[in-house]
């Protein structure tokens, strides 16, 4: 049996308003009252209605806020990846904030892909429990996590400057409390154990701040002779504070940063970085929110996304 196609006029009946009102709604006119706009858009998740001008589902990335991708080169490099790859398989998306409920609904979101690090980002998400959300390189109860190994990065990182004779090697991480940031400090502790050397806790930063040089000072006092830089944006600003010190890169002190793919080949030295493959990421975000749309689920599981070392000249053998 044919299931009978939804019409605008059985929201409008459901409603209990105009066609026309109905049809101002899914176009996003201004100036309707929030009641109708309330019935009305309950209707139309209650009827399953799909405007006829979008035969295809549409998916979403959420953001934090706009501010964020338009002054971190990490979120902006991933949203543009997600972009292109939502782009190339002709996938029509939407850049909403989380908090934009509003748009959410009037949107038709029907899956989404979610660059978030706000609490109040993940509170806003759960009150879309039947909408599939995909997280990208974060981990929250509830949801499906796609992410870079964070913990196999410091890992990579600790046993590359190993292998350069390095023994005295400080973490400088943006002591966000985030899963991701939470991962990158085990990794390195656990790189270090395994490879025999004791955790020297004061190599390990507790209030560094790309906007305070002298927070780079409490990881350089104990003496290490290498510095991890654990985040896209934190290599740029290590090298910065070092050269107001006085200090030069890799004679005085070998740095591994992350790969910041428009920023990273350009710094003097060419630092060796820890590439999160965000080109991979979102492409294979992108695919799992294409089986999302015709599944209407995602499964509830984490998968992670190998790192790749990119050795320049910022490391010095001793």
């Amino acid at each position: 049996m044919i299931a009978k196609r939804i019409t605008i006029h059985d929201v409008a009946r459901e409603s209990g308003q105009s066609a026309s009102a109905v049809s101002r709604v899914i176009h996003h006119y201004p100036h309707i009252l929030e009641e109708k706009k309330r019935k009305i858009l309950d209707a139309i998740r209650k009827l399953n209605y799909r405007p006829g001008a979008m035969k295809r589902a549409t998916a979403a990335i959420l953001i934090d806020d706009f501010e964020v991708i338009s002054s971190s080169g990490y979120e902006s490099t991933l949203v543009s990846c997600l972009c292109r790859h939502f782009t190339e398989i002709s996938m029509p998306f939407e850049i909403i904030p989380a908090a934009d409920s509003g748009r959410l609904e009037e949107s038709f979101i029907r899956a989404a892909v979610a660059v978030v690090s706000r609490s109040v980002s993940f509170e806003c998400l759960r009150a879309f429990p039947g909408l599939p959300v995909l997280l990208l390189n974060q981990k929250a109860s509830g949801f499906p996590t796609l992410a870079s190994d964070h913990r196999e990065s410091t890992r990579i990182a600790v046993e590359h400057l190993y292998r350069k004779g390095h023994r005295r090697i400080a973490l400088i991480h943006s002591n966000h409390p985030s899963w991701g940031n939470r991962e990158r400090i085990s990794g390195y502790r656990e790189a270090l154990e395994d490879l025999g050397i004791p955790v020297d806790e004061n190599l390990i930063s507790r209030r560094y701040s790309p906007k305070e040089p002298d927070s780079l000072l409490e990881v350089l006092a104990p003496k290490p002779t290498a510095l991890i830089a654990a985040g896209e944006e934190m290599g740029l600003s290590v090298y910065s504070f070092l050269y107001r010190l006085g200090k030069s890169v890799p004679k005085d002190y070998s740095v591994v940063s992350f790969e910041y793919p428009s920023i990273s080949p350009l710094m003097i030295p060419p630092p060796t970085t820890i590439s999160q493959n965000l080109d991979m990421l979102a492409r294979q975000a992108v695919a799992k929110i294409n089986r999302a749309l015709v599944d209407e689920a995602l499964p509830l599981e984490t998968n992670l996304i190998p790192n790749t070392l990119i050795e320049r000249e910022s490391v010095r053998e001793l």
